[in-house]
C-alpha cells in the first residue's frame, strides 16, 4: 500500500493507469469529522469521488466541483487545495491487493458498513484484479 499526504509538493507515487487496476482512497479528517472516498471513472470518461462521512454515519453523496476532474492528480490536488485551507489533514492510499485492502479496512474500523461492501465490490470488479 502507498500512502501520501502532500500531492502539491511531491509528485504522488501513482499512474493514471492505476484507476484500473487499484483502489485510490482518501481520507481527510478534522475535529469530529472523518470523511473518506474512493475514485471511480464515470461513464463519461471522468474522475470522480464516492464520499462517506465515517463518523457521522451521513448518507453517501456524490461530491462535484472538488471531486470531479479528467485525470486523479487533477481531483486529488483541487481536493487537497480546498480542504486544506479550511483546516482539513489529508492522507491518500493506493491499495494495490485485497490484502492491503482487507488491512485498511481493519485498520480504520470500517467492517461491516456500507463504504467495506462498496470497496470490496469495487475490488471485484477492477478488471485486472479478477483471478
Amino acid at each position: 500500500m502507498k500512502v501520501f499526504t502532500d500531492p502539491v509538493s511531491k509528485i504522488p507515487p501513482l499512474l493514471e493507469s492505476d484507476i484500473k487496476t487499484k483502489i485510490i482512497i482518501s481520507k481527510m479528517y478534522i475535529n469530529d469529522i472523518l470523511i473518506m472516498n474512493y475514485m471511480i471513472k464515470n461513464q463519461y470518461g471522468m474522475i470522480i469521488t464516492k464520499d462517506h462521512d465515517i463518523k457521522n454515519g451521513y448518507d453517501v453523496i456524490w461530491s462535484n466541483d472538488y471531486a470531479c476532474g479528467k485525470t486523479m492528480l487533477d481531483v486529488i490536488i483541487k481536493q487537497y487545495k480546498l480542504l486544506l485551507l479550511l483546516g482539513y489533514k489529508m492522507s491518500y492510499y493506493v491499495i494495490e491487493s485485497k490484502k492491503e485492502l482487507k488491512t485498511f479496512i481493519k485498520q480504520n474500523q470500517i467492517t461491516n458498513t456500507e463504504l467495506e461492501t462498496e470497496l470490496l465490490e469495487l475490488w471485484k470488479k477492477l478488471k485486472e484484479n479478477k483471478k
